[in-house]
């Protein structure tokens, strides 16, 4: 009789064993998200994974980490796996720098890299607003996408310091008009400050006060401002002036 349960209790841990390892070296997912089973049935925490030709990024918990910054400094993308390429073309950039100062930020990759006469010679990672796509309207918690310029620099920002952003600019502008969204006369100001250099009207149904600010987090999630480290801001706040060209796209 012993003999008989010793026989099928080895069945059974057999059977289990044959479970677990046909999960082992694959994808897991339950109500909370997806982790990674090794070969030997252990899985990954606090560590990078190549799979399939791409990087992952485990957390604390074993799941795998999406839509932030690792604690390394790299940005994960929605599929979870690191966005390697920032999609800034270097050698347009290096042109439209050959004068000056120029910030650009690649919304999908999160890099910002500053160019100063045709060099870039600073790069960091950034968050933006907390949903995708370009700005429309007032509280519509999305980043802009275009060209810009800085019009204000405010050193006692509530987020340590602030490059305030000219959003709306003349596209957006002339959308507005076309919408209906703002009048005549708002379209007006709005042209006539971005034709002087000044700072547009940020207090329309179009919204405003766009920043590029320090305290970053490390996820997406701000009003519409592109957030940075606080030494991020610090560096580049040096190279920066009232008139400086900045673009945001979304490659």
């Amino acid at each position: 009789m012993r003999a008989v349960i010793k026989s099928i209790t080895l069945t059974l841990l057999f059977c289990l064993l044959g479970s677990v390892v046909s999960f082992a070296g694959e994808w897991a997912q339950d109500e909370v998200g997806w982790w990674y089973v090794k070969d030997d049935g252990s899985y990954s925490v606090n560590e990078w994974q190549k799979l399939d030709g791409k990087f992952y990024y485990f957390g604390s918990d074993g799941y795998m980490l999406s839509n932030q910054i690792t604690p390394d400094e790299y940005w994960i993308g929605t599929d979870g796996y690191w966005i390697s390429d920032s999609g800034i073309n270097q050698e347009v950039m290096a042109e439209k720098s050959n004068n000056g100062s120029l910030l650009v930020f690649d919304k999908f990759s999160h890099q910002m890299e500053l160019w100063v006469n045709g060099e870039k010679i600073y790069n960091c990672l950034g968050i933006a607003g907390a949903l995708t796509g370009d700005k429309e309207m007032e509280g519509d918690y999305k980043t802009p996408i275009g060209e810009f310029y800085v019009c204000v620099k405010n050193a006692n920002s509530n987020y340590h310091k602030a490059l305030g952003l000219s959003y709306p600019n003349l596209e957006d502008a002339e959308r507005g008009i076309s919408q209906g969204l703002i009048s005549v006369a708002q379209y007006g100001k709005i042209v006539n400050a971005v034709q002087s250099g000044g700072k547009p009207d940020w207090y329309t149904p179009l919204g405003g006060e766009i920043m590029i600010h320090g305290a970053r987090g490390i996820t997406d999630g701000t009003r519409g401002c592109i957030g940075i480290r606080d030494f991020d801001i610090d560096y580049i706040w040096n190279f920066v002036d009232v008139g400086t060209k900045v673009i945001i796209q979304d490659n």
